[in-house]
Parts: structure tokens; sequence; C-alpha cells
């Protein structure tokens, strides 16, 4: 799923007028993309997991994952993908506390072995601000030239009104052992009058 997430992130027509799209639109793109020209056609978005969620409600982050992939049985979902897009007006503090939700949630959905692969993706309108480094502890995991390993990431990095599921989550010793690729890195591509960048963290 890695190659096929790179080759609609690195087509550049996917992603004419960017700084004036939604967050939504890369979701159904993508997966129409992934439906018709990769023949997944057991994909389904917003999909629930009731049956953990009713199992843990006070523990799991999200109810609902952004797109998903069944097997051929129709059950077991072989590939759960998030999505951010960071937008001009956006970057805040509050913004990456959100990219690290996502990111627990797929390790959750890993850990409790409802998913077989989880893929997070971050893609980027503000890449001027993401290039911007910054001397900031809470930061440097998303921003500027010293990119750092997710696992280092502690409670005290988020902010003062993050939900409480978050900060329990992350206090766990071994809370980003699913991470296969620890170290954000952004892609950065020269599109018709703008440039965009984007990472991609699996699960």
């Amino acid at each position: 799923m890695k190659a096929e997430l790179e080759e609609f992130l690195k087509n550049t027509n996917n992603f004419n007028n960017i700084k004036h799209r939604s967050e939504a639109d890369f979701q159904f793109e993508l997966g129409y993309f992934l439906k018709n020209e990769k023949s997944l056609d057991n994909l389904r978005f917003e999909y629930q997991f009731r049956d953990l969620y009713k199992e843990k409600p006070k523990s799991i982050l999200k109810k609902e994952a952004d797109i998903c992939v069944l097997g051929n049985d129709k059950k077991t979902v072989e590939f759960c993908i998030e999505i951010k897009l960071l937008k001009e007006s956006a970057g805040s503090t509050n913004f990456f506390r959100a990219c690290l939700k996502d990111i627990c949630y797929l390790l959750q959905l890993k850990e409790k072995e409802q998913i077989i692969s989880g893929y997070f993706v971050l893609i980027c309108a503000n890449t001027e601000f993401i290039r911007k480094d910054t001397k900031s502890e809470k930061a440097k995991f998303w921003r500027g030239n010293k990119l750092t390993e997710l696992g280092e990431y502690i409670k005290g990095y988020l902010p003062k009104d993050s939900f409480e599921k978050l900060k329990q989550f992350i206090e766990k010793d071994n809370w980003s052992l699913g991470l296969k690729t620890k170290i954000l890195e952004y892609e950065f591509i020269s599109a018709k009058n703008s440039e965009y960048a984007y990472c991609i963290v699996e699960i």
C-alpha cells in the first residue's frame, strides 16, 4: 500500500489548487484512485470499529477511520489510512496534536488486532511553515530540518487542553513500538504555480 500512496501523492495533477482544497477532497480522491486505478473494491470511508469502541469506549481515540480497505472476506481490515491536510492558515500545536492522535489511533487498532497495516498521511500546502526550523521541543517532530523520532514524543509536549485519552496513551513506555517508520521525513514536490509536501508514517 505504501507504493500506491506514494504514486498518488507524487502525481501533481492530484494537487492542483491545493491551497483551496479540503481534507475531504483528498480522502475521496485517494479512495477513487485506489478503487478505479488499483482495483481495490472493498473500500470504505469513515469506517467504524464498533465492537472495539463498545468494548473500550474510554480509551479508544476515535470512532471512525478515514479510509479502510477490507479483505476478500469483507470483514478483515487489510489497510487503514488516516489523512491530515495542513492548510495555509493552519500550523498550530493543536493541528499537530491531531496528527499525533491519528497516528496513535492506528497504533491502537494494530495493537487490538483490528487492522493488518496502518498508514498516516500528512499533506502540506503550507511548505514554508514546515521548512522553518524551530527550537521548540514541542514542534521539532513536525517542523524544520532536524525532524525527530516520534517515539520520543512525551505527554508534556501536548497542549494543555489535550484530552486525557491521548495523554494516557503516550504515557505508555511502549506506545511507539508499532511504528515502522519512526522518523518523520517530508517529500517536497513542485507543482504548477505551487509546492506541496507529504510524509507517510507506516504502522
